[in-house]
């Protein structure tokens, strides 16, 4: 189980993040509604590339914690409300809170996934060990002949072997996480500094 792998990051050193968020729309589409995302370089692209996240997110989500869930037998997706999205070049951050969407009477309508619509997925057994925080997604992404994926890598400090993305964990994984992708700005992710970060990086090397 991949949350199982995690580190755990003692709360104190954790920075809060930004609660204030918006749902995202289906497809390529992005909400319209007010939001707390960071991007940059040119506006129109970064905008792009996010929801080309979304969409991947979506994909990792459905084949690895949510494979076999019950919400999609009812023809349900999945939608996000994005608290967090940082990109840099072809690296990404995604932070998200994952909802059941189901369209009514030509109407997105996004609610909160039951306990009894994880039923035949992975995440059915992480509720059951108490291994499961509700359903809040983090991932890295990179992006890779035009394409944005999961980023992957031997098993590091805050990561699952061979992947970057958890979801419901018990403890706050994109902490370290960062240590293996510097290009992104500390501060996304709780770091009062570069020098600190950098200087927990080095000690976990």
């Amino acid at each position: 189980m991949r949350i199982q792998a995690l580190l755990v990051v003692a709360a104190t050193t954790v920075a809060a993040f930004a609660s204030g968020c918006a749902s995202e729309a289906s497809g390529a589409d992005v909400s319209s509604v007010g939001e707390a995302v960071e991007v940059s370089g040119d506006d129109a692209l970064a905008a792009s590339d996010r929801s080309l996240v979304l969409n991947a997110a979506r994909a990792d989500l459905k084949a690895n914690d949510l494979k076999g869930a019950a919400l999609y037998r009812s023809g349900a997706t999945i939608s996000f409300v994005v608290s967090k999205f940082v990109q840099v070049g072809n690296v990404a951050y995604l932070q998200a809170h994952a909802m059941k969407r189901t369209v009514v009477r030509g109407r997105n309508v996004d609610t909160e996934i039951t306990v009894a619509e994880y039923a035949g997925s992975p995440v059915a057994a992480y509720i059951a060990d108490g291994m499961f925080d509700g359903p809040n997604y983090f991932a890295m992404f990179q992006k890779k002949a035009g394409r944005w994926v999961v980023a992957t890598s031997a098993p590091t400090v805050g990561a699952a072997a061979g992947t970057f993305s958890a979801f419901g964990p018990t403890d706050a994984p994109m902490f370290y996480w960062t240590c293996s992708f510097p290009t992104l700005p500390y501060e996304a992710f709780g770091w009062s500094s570069k020098a600190y970060r950098d200087e927990a990086c080095l000690a976990d090397e």
